[in-house]
């Protein structure tokens, strides 16, 4: 994935001084975008503009197609927030756009969206769902057969409408070609750092697990946005650095998940399940036939010299004796923490299997 944060462009450059993410998506401003000067500094490190659908006409289609095309950026995403019908007014601006940014090599997005009923309620719109979109895009395609459009899924507005987020990210399918990842309360649109609101005895506002289960079914491999201006909005200039690093350490679990096959498929000398429980029998049902473990180890003596759904159970200790030692280990234990502090004092390398993303 090409991952990235969206920002401010007067923010730009501070922030990729200091940002671990390679990538940084910009929120369209008139003023910004016309004192804006060319900067080497900005060549390949801009991913795309974002623009809501009342400030896009003509003369700031152009305005971001230059910008784009200065910063070698990809895409347009046009957010539909507060926009309750799909007009055919916006349906020709949309072929207007596609047909300008298919000579700069650019795509435009149409963003999910909502609309404000009161101060903490959101309803539905026509941009809300996948069969309106989808629609919307047929639209455009029809009337521009090389239009090169698609969505842009925005997780916060998705949790606004109190969708199923998994069953819409389904629905919207391969049509989905950016992720604008935020959290909030399901009440109010916060902008958010992901993972930070519950509902209540620690259940999680937006199903962040089933979220990206379900990227990773459908092999999603496109761009990943974390739109969080609320959290910078509410936090001091000086901790946006920690922010910063907070969203990428986010970004590197979905990473390691996502590509976990590639990495069982590097272990081709085999390896060894660390752990024996439920877990493991999750592993061994989803994973267990295209990649079989050699064994499994458990801290548990009762199960040392046992079989366990099929596989040889061995002690720990083992893991440091030929031909044990030879295979990595793979941690398929909910004690995550213990086992890794375990291995780690006994100097064996590890990876690990997360079965919540039931992927």
């Amino acid at each position: 994935m090409n991952a990235g944060i969206q920002i401010e462009l007067s923010s730009a450059k501070k922030v990729l001084s200091y940002t671990e993410f390679p990538k940084v998506e910009i929120k369209y401003d008139a003023d910004a975008f016309k004192s804006f000067e060319p900067n080497e500094s900005f060549n390949g490190s801009v991913t795309g503009v974002s623009i809501s659908m009342e400030e896009l006409n003509r003369n700031t289609l152009l305005s971001c197609i230059q910008f784009l095309r200065q910063c070698k950026g990809a895409y347009l995403v046009v957010s539909t927030m507060d926009a309750e019908e799909i007009t055919d007014e916006f349906r020709q601006l949309l072929v207007n756009c596609c047909a300008k940014a298919a000579e700069c090599g650019i795509f435009i997005l149409v963003e999910n969206g909502c609309k404000k009923q009161s101060e903490d309620f959101y309803c539905n719109t026509a941009f809300s769902g996948a069969e309106g979109l989808q629609e919307l895009l047929d639209d455009v395609k029809k009337k521009l057969p090389e239009a090169n459009i698609g969505i842009c899924f925005n997780t916060g507005i998705a949790n606004l409408t109190g969708r199923n987020m998994r069953a819409l990210v389904e629905d919207m399918g391969n049509s989905i070609r950016l992720i604008h990842a935020n959290d909030n309360d399901g009440m109010h649109d916060l902008r958010q750092l992901p993972y930070s609101f519950t509902t209540g005895r620690g259940r999680k506002s937006t199903d962040w697990t089933r979220f990206v289960g379900q990227l990773i079914r459908q092999n999603y491999d496109s761009y990943l946005v974390f739109d969080t201006a609320g959290l910078f909005a509410c936090a001091p200039e000086s901790l946006h650095p920690v922010f910063c690093r907070l969203l990428y350490g986010i970004y590197q679990e979905w990473e390691s998940i996502f590509y976990f096959e590639k990495k069982l498929q590097k272990e081709k000398q085999g390896f060894i399940l660390f752990g024996a429980g439920q877990m493991a029998g999750h592993y061994i049902q989803k994973w267990g036939e295209k990649y079989p473990p050699v064994c499994l180890s458990d801290n548990n003596k009762a199960l040392w010299g046992e079989k366990v759904y099929g596989y040889d159970v061995i002690a720990p200790v083992k893991l440091l004796e030929k031909p044990y030692c030879d295979y990595r280990v793979m941690i398929c234990n909910q004690y995550y923490t213990q086992v890794r502090g375990q291995l780690d004092e006994m100097g064996i390398a590890y990876d690990c299997y997360y079965d919540e993303y039931d992927f």
